[in-house]
């Protein structure tokens, strides 16, 4: 794979080069090719529904084709209205009141980050175009918080709205504030013993790979060793995590979740050689302590790249999703899903109950996960291959994962969205709204499509 897939890829899938050896990858992994397709029995349990494209290509009036953007990176309900954060035409927020969308965010419109300045230009090598990385409503429904990468360079900045005025509050340079530019990303928000957690990207290095991370004498290089956390209370900002508390080469912060009392965080650092790795940290007291990667507490060990790209609290445990895209194949079960119950982790390797008995093995992109009508749904998809993008739920009793969407459904999707769904790569974010599962996808340039599932019958 040549640099630019590679650049296009890498923090959404992080697609690797193949010259591993991947009988070793499935015998770290636990995975195989060996299995059977699914029983017409399974197939018959599938939940029904309908998806419906309700943003992106103009539909309810929505960003158009011609707007270049490629994926609807986050989602979010506040003040009863549904909110998308977009890229990389422009870093765009738009609001949707369940007929017609109108764009709330960027281009200087209610106060916000100003026009990016001719986007066109050929990136600087190792910069990445800008988009809204995360939304987050405050508990109260007072505020909605938007991280926003603000050039091609690098400007993290976070941004708050009431629903009719934007606020820049963090990435100015200020006491216990970051400065923006010395940034790439705003990659993740929660919400942690009252206060607003913020987890940070750093500028990646140009090659993408660990040489490039350390100063001549070998040491490493501070710019790229900026995976960071902040908390702010409302009036101050601290600084909870940098790189004196993780390994070397750590360079962002993908996920932060509060679990049992504690702030977790899923970092990506460079690992062996040139691979990126993803790891679970939790803060205990003052101190940051490695639970989860590398083998760690029987968790995954994995000698290619992978990150942690998901995680979510659900029925008294933590959840993780992580991309692999050069984990090795599997017919009818895939193991990118692990959980914790707070002493040991465990791998979700279940059967799977699919339409398509070939879309399993094409699953490596876990970027979101979400609880809907009371079950663990996760977003699959493939970080390079378009056609790839499904949806699948945990059965109740935890015995196999099942597909809710995926592009050989055409009964499920509406006929004059098929093949649109059919070019989207992989699920980046999901939502719940008016009783409805949104879902938002990356896909090719001019798509950044959102999409809706409701439910034919209780499931």
């Amino acid at each position: 794979m040549n640099r630019k897939a590679f650049l296009r890829a890498s923090i959404g899938a992080l697609a690797t080069s193949a010259f591993l050896n991947k009988t070793a990858l499935a015998a770290s992994t636990g995975q195989s090719k060996a299995g059977s397709s699914p029983s017409s029995a399974s197939l018959s349990s599938l939940p029904s529904g309908t998806w419906e494209l309700i943003g992106g290509a103009g539909r309810n009036e929505s960003w158009s084709t011609e707007a270049r953007h490629d994926r609807a990176r986050a989602l979010a309900e506040f003040q009863g209205k549904l909110y998308v954060g977009i890229g990389t035409g422009e870093p765009e927020v738009w609001r949707f009141d369940g007929r017609r969308w109108v764009q709330v965010g960027g281009r200087s419109i209610m106060g916000s980050w100003p026009t990016q300045a001719d986007l066109t230009r050929q990136m600087p090598r190792g910069s990445r175009p800008p988009w809204v990385n995360v939304l987050l409503p405050d508990p109260q429904g007072r505020h909605l918080y938007a991280g926003v990468k603000q050039t091609l360079g690098g400007q993290a900045q976070l941004w708050r709205f009431d629903g009719s005025t934007w606020e820049w509050i963090g990435g100015m340079g200020g006491q216990g504030d970051w400065n923006g530019p010395d940034y790439s990303h705003v990659y993740t928000l929660a919400w942690h013993q009252g206060n607003l957690c913020v987890g940070l990207q750093g500028h990646l290095p140009p090659g993408m790979n660990v040489q490039d991370s350390r100063t001549r004498n070998g040491t490493p290089d501070a710019q790229y060793n900026k995976g960071e956390i902040y908390s702010f209370d409302g009036t101050r900002w601290r600084k909870l995590a940098g790189i004196e508390d993780f390994p070397p080469f750590t360079h962002w912060i993908y996920k932060l979740v509060s679990f049992e009392g504690r702030l977790h965080a899923s970092i990506v650092r460079h690992g062996a050689q040139t691979r990126f790795t993803g790891e679970v940290w939790r803060l205990n007291g003052e101190r940051w302590e490695r639970i989860g990667g590398e083998g760690v507490n029987a968790s995954w060990r994995i000698p290619t790249t992978h990150i942690v790209t998901s995680m979510i609290v659900y029925k008294g445990k933590l959840f993780i999703g992580y991309n692999c895209q050069e984990c090795p194949p599997n017919v009818n079960r895939f193991g990118n899903v692990w959980t914790w119950d707070g002493l040991r982790w465990e791998q979700l390797q279940l059967p799977v109950a699919c339409q398509d008995p070939s879309l399993p093995a094409e699953q490596g992109s876990f970027n979101e996960l979400l609880v809907f009508q009371g079950r663990l749904v996760v977003g699959g998809g493939h970080g390079v291959n378009a056609g790839k993008l499904a949806v699948w739920e945990l059965a109740d009793d935890g015995s196999q994962w099942r597909c809710l969407g995926e592009p050989g459904m055409e009964r499920f999707v509406r006929p004059r969205d098929a093949d649109l769904w059919r070019k989207d790569h992989y699920v980046y974010s999901m939502a719940t709204f008016q009783d409805a599962l949104i879902m938002g996808a990356r896909g090719p340039a001019g798509s950044a499509h959102v999409w809706h599932y409701k439910p034919s019958a209780s499931i």
